[in-house]
């Protein structure tokens, strides 16, 4: 069997023409996320989330550890629970802190979260110590 020189053509930029559309919806799905806020409080942290664990549902979790768990209580969402390392090396999180969490909703890429607990300056971190109200280093 002879391939004619348009069905060459074809199968040499056909695939090259499908991974140009997919790169540009991928850009254009990543320039227009839908994102929503939802103003939370802090209801329990570490092992003392464990009974709130059964009534929420779980955003999203980076460690097996339950002791990363964040429980939240969200205006818009309800009770949520987040597993997540990184907020406890900025900050002390305690109950009743408020944070906010912000969801960047995709069509075709999987959903992004971004959580921002808003710690109390004597709970601020400086490589491990804690800092003092005014800002020094308390020991």
């Amino acid at each position: 069997m002879r391939l004619t020189r348009r069905t060459k053509l074809f199968l040499m930029f056909g695939p090259l023409a499908v991974a140009f559309l997919i790169v540009l919806v991928v850009i254009g799905d990543l320039k227009n996320p839908l994102v929503a806020e939802d103003s939370c409080q802090v209801v329990a942290t570490g092992k003392q989330a464990r009974p709130y664990q059964a009534h929420s549902k779980m955003l999203y979790a980076h460690t097996n550890s339950e002791i990363y768990n964040i429980g939240f209580n969200c205006q818009q969402q309800g009770l949520v629970m987040v597993n997540d390392y990184a907020p406890f090396r900025a900050a002390a999180i305690g109950e009743g802190q408020q944070a906010m969490l912000t969801r960047k909703q995709y069509q075709f890429l999987p959903d992004g979260w971004r959580m921002r607990v808003h710690a109390k300056p004597e709970n601020l971190f400086n490589n491990g110590v804690p800092l003092g109200p005014d800002g020094g280093v308390s020991r």
